[in-house]
């Protein structure tokens, strides 16, 4: 496997199979899923895929983050938080989503 087709599958499976997992609602998948996104959002460049490529799987958090499973809801939280580090990919992910952010906070 080449190191450019090794990229495109974390990139397809950091953008729409992780993010996506929490909607199952079970706490072994979150779990996992959620301890492999977290891993993801160490490098910038996987990081700007998430937020700024697919932001409304990043919008789907505030969602997750009212679950009635304490489990999915706490893993939903950290992961968020760890998705926000990167202080640039940050600040242009709420300046493109300030709407839709104001709203998942409320």
């Amino acid at each position: 496997m080449t190191v450019n087709k090794l990229k495109d599958l974390y990139y397809h499976l950091t953008v729409y199979f992780l993010p996506c997992s929490y909607e199952s609602g079970k706490p072994q998948v979150v779990a996992n899923c959620g301890l492999m996104l977290r891993a993801c959002s160490r490098y910038k460049s996987l990081v700007w895929v998430i937020l700024l490529l697919k932001s409304d799987n990043v919008l789907q958090f505030f969602d997750f983050m009212q679950s009635k499973q304490f489990e999915v809801l706490s893993d939903a939280f950290v992961t968020f938080k760890e998705l926000l580090r990167h202080d640039d990919l940050t600040a242009k992910f709420l300046e493109e989503n300030q709407e839709e952010v104001r709203q998942g906070a409320s």
